[in-house]
């Protein structure tokens, strides 16, 4: 859902994902696609280092290209000079036990609970005009029918394919979706923003949509009028 930075937060569910992320990747592990190429830190959800990407550490003024990262003691910064992976983490005890080339979170499952919880809210509230195929995007993190390296998947039809999918998330999810559901009670016309936060589902109430709209409308009349 769209994020609000300029409206007050009536109400905040923050849930910790972790557990339910992992349910999905092991409910799902034949069909997921990998996740994506690059370097990860601890309690981290997306990739501190993306593959393909260039990145820097400054020795004696100057920056040097990143290319062992179990090299690395300073600052790593990106293109645009910003610091992916502060010098402080070097510091830590055991520190470069907390990179990897795989996500600590469970990365594919996060951005599968993520979708699941959007499809739930825009099911959800009243003012929604042009429903998006959640269950298409969440199969775009599947192996296609005839990529999937299962050969028992070539026996289903494509529709049996994706449902199995589907019923398989849907089983892990279930606990979460009902923490879910509690919060958002009857407030079918309030604005919702959904988050991950490294291992947290953060899920914001905002005011509501009708009143929002009346307050955008007035306000660009009164701009106009200026």
């Amino acid at each position: 859902m769209t994020d609000f930075p300029n409206l007050e937060i009536e109400a905040t569910l923050i849930l910790n994902y972790f557990d339910v992320a992992a349910q999905i990747e092991i409910n799902c592990a034949e069909y997921l696609l990998p996740a994506p190429k690059g370097i990860y830190v601890r309690n981290r959800l997306e990739p501190a280092m993306v593959d393909g990407k260039t990145y820097y550490v400054l020795r004696g003024g100057a920056s040097e290209v990143v290319t062992d990262i179990n090299q690395v003691k300073d600052n790593v910064y990106d293109e645009n000079q910003r610091v992916v992976i502060p010098k402080t983490f070097w510091q830590r005890k055991g520190g470069h036990a907390f990179v990897s080339n795989e996500p600590f979170i469970p990365y594919r499952g996060a951005k599968i609970l993520e979708l699941a919880i959007n499809q739930l809210l825009e099911s959800f509230t009243r003012y929604r005009r042009w429903p998006v195929d959640f269950d298409a995007r969440i199969l775009e993190h599947m192996y296609s029918r005839e990529a999937c390296q299962y050969p028992h998947a070539m026996y289903e039809s494509e529709v049996e394919y994706g449902e199995k999918i589907l019923d398989l998330i849907q089983d892990a999810i279930r606990p979460l979706k009902r923490d879910v559901a509690f919060f958002l009670g009857n407030a079918d016309w309030n604005l919702y923003h959904v988050e991950l936060r490294n291992s947290n589902l953060v899920l914001e109430r905002y005011m509501d949509w009708r009143a929002y709209q009346w307050e955008q409308e007035h306000g660009e009349h009164a701009n106009r009028d200026e």
